[in-house]
């Protein structure tokens, strides 16, 4: 059953995008759930690029700002917290220190490189997602391996099992599959 290109306009409009199956959680719900939604919807769309559809998917700016917001509370405690920013770089840059020894000490001893490659993870206050064109790329150095980013996270929200309960470094480790899963969706959406 084919489906009147007026339904897509109403239901983005009233949802912020066209498919249900993109439909993110309410604000008022858990961060948890809001996670869970945005990952999903994230997936989507990268299923969707590069295929095929029928039908074109809408979607509007104010549900590319909702997503980001669930980004920011996520890794950022709102955008006021940078703790997790900062340790995971200095674990990164650190690293990189003991995996490539033998570079000059001023390659990973600034924070610009080595800070740049876990700061394309967040957004921050004011940032939102950026739209690209595929293969443009105005990136941190293709010498940095995401794997080894990805692992420097893993090192640093093991690092905060050992904190008080309750506490920002804490909550983090207690939802370090959330962080993960958030860390991975793209501030770039091609």
């Amino acid at each position: 059953m084919r489906v009147h290109p007026w339904q897509y306009i109403l239901t983005t409009l009233e949802n912020q995008v066209s498919d249900s199956q993109n439909f993110l959680a309410p604000s008022t719900a858990p961060i948890s759930e809001r996670i869970k939604r945005l990952c999903a919807c994230f997936k989507l769309l990268r299923l969707r690029r590069g295929q095929h559809y029928q039908n074109t998917l809408f979607i509007t700016y104010d549900w590319f700002e909702q997503a980001a917001r669930v980004k920011r509370r996520a890794l950022l405690e709102n955008g006021d917290n940078h703790l997790l920013r900062h340790d995971w770089g200095r674990g990164f840059v650190a690293a990189m220190k003991d995996f490539f020894p033998d570079c000059e000490e001023q390659v990973w001893s600034r924070e610009s490189e080595g800070q740049k490659a876990v700061d394309r993870h967040f957004l921050f206050k004011g940032q939102q997602f950026e739209f690209v064109v595929p293969d443009e790329d105005n990136g941190v150095s293709e010498d940095i391996s995401e794997s080894m980013v990805l692992e420097s996270l893993e090192t640093t929200l093991r690092g905060y099992e050992q904190e008080l309960e309750g506490s920002w470094k804490r909550k983090i480790f207690n939802t370090s599959e959330d962080i993960h899963r958030v860390v991975e969706i793209p501030n770039k959406v091609r």
